[in-house]
């Protein structure tokens, strides 16, 4: 994953608390995030993570 931000990625780590390398390391197609670690990345970036249902709403539970 490529970031792009504006306030570039030294910014946005020190803002997460981390370092740049953890930053790029948490980012990677090999690594499984925390949700505290992800969460503390996006808020730095002026975002959030959010949950929505992929079918209008409706859950269907598996019996």
């Amino acid at each position: 994953m490529t970031i792009f931000h504006p306030k570039g990625v030294q910014e946005v780590a020190r803002q997460a608390d981390i370092n740049a390398h953890t930053l790029y390391r948490t980012l990677s197609e090999k690594c499984n995030p925390e949700l505290k670690t992800l969460s503390a990345i996006l808020k730095a970036m002026g975002m959030r993570l959010a949950i929505q249902p992929l079918n209008n709403g409706t859950y269907h539970a598996q019996a």
